[in-house]
């Protein structure tokens, strides 16, 4: 959601009964969609309750989606924006194969834990046809293409000087490569290898320095941010975060918890869930947000790392005793 869109919202909800204000909407991410193209179709809702909504389930009622299928989440994200307002949201990636136009209905939010409901306004998506606007009817295979033609008077001469400019070419290019990759041993040192945490400072030492006043400077740093984390639970603590959703890396959590302190689940969470609503939801935090989005992150490598370190320690310490 836009920020002056938001902030329009959450004036609107000051000035409102708190029991009664709320704002959902539905936006999807392009202007037309192509039959059997993916899309994002991103659901917000900016409310005055603690309380998470609940959002349409497409697994539990996929008619509730209209012409769009194949739904499946790929983030969810919250923000407070003050002290009596909150804004969620859910990314789906869709896809539809209606004709001419899909029709997505308005999507149900339920709120306070299910007593309030609201609903997004309904809207139609154009659909691009594939089949081009002058086509009749639909056209049958073309006549097959004759690689060689049958012919009395076969060139025999010049299918044999090909051939041998053909194995010719072959032998220099088998030259040529095997002479640049045959390395002696011991002639090029390897380098030091970083360990994932020295990695991950480098990373986000690295966006320190990057500009964000600069137009379309968010998206590109907060994929980067996220990248970085990422890479760290991965090969730190064991988590395929690349692989994963926010809320698996959540719920992968619950299974290490012994590897994971208190509260650093919670700053994860802000982390990529932030980075979410950037990268698919175009949501723009401001400057200050965004560099203290980063210092969450560098704090969480770090307390991932001493704890690593502890853990480290402690099995050093076991094994010394049993010995």
């Amino acid at each position: 959601m836009h920020p002056a869109l938001a902030a329009i919202l959450l004036v609107g909800m000051m000035l409102c009964d708190p029991v009664h204000a709320q704002r959902v909407e539905a936006l999807a991410s392009v202007d037309s969609a192509r039959v059997g193209g993916r899309f994002l179709l991103t659901v917000s809702a900016l409310h005055g309750f603690s309380e998470a909504p609940a959002f349409p389930d497409p697994q539990a009622s996929p008619g509730a989606f209209g012409d769009l299928e194949d739904i499946t989440v790929v983030a969810q994200g919250h923000a407070v924006l003050g002290p009596s307002a909150r804004l969620d949201s859910i990314v789906y990636d869709v896809t539809t194969f209606a004709l001419d136009s899909a029709i997505v209905p308005p999507l149900e939010v339920r709120l306070q834990g299910g007593a309030l409901a609201a609903s997004t306004v309904g809207f139609v998506l154009p659909v691009i046809s594939v089949v081009p606007a002058d086509a009749d009817t639909i056209r049958g295979l073309a006549d097959p293409v004759l690689f060689m033609e049958p012919d009395a008077r076969l060139r025999w001469p010049w299918v044999l000087l090909g051939l041998a400019v053909v194995i010719v070419a072959a032998a220099l290019w088998y030259w040529y490569t095997r002479s640049r990759t045959t390395v002696v041993d011991g002639e090029v040192p390897a380098g030091p290898q970083l360990s994932p945490y020295e990695q991950a400072m480098k990373r986000l030492e690295a966006l320190e320095r990057a500009d964000l006043a600069a137009p379309g400077s968010e998206e590109p740093y907060f994929v980067a941010l996220s990248e970085a984390l990422r890479m760290y639970l991965e090969a730190r603590i064991g988590v395929p975060a690349l692989e994963m959703t926010t809320r698996e890396v959540l719920d992968a959590f619950l299974h290490i918890r012994y590897k994971v302190p208190g509260g650093v689940p919670d700053a994860v969470q802000r982390v990529l869930g932030l980075s979410d609503l950037v990268k698919f939801a175009e949501f723009t935090p401001a400057i200050p947000e965004s560099c203290a989005t980063l210092a969450e992150a560098r704090r969480v490598v770090e307390q991932l790392e001493a704890k690593q370190l502890q853990l480290a320690q402690d099995a050093a310490r076991q094994e010394e005793l049993a010995g």
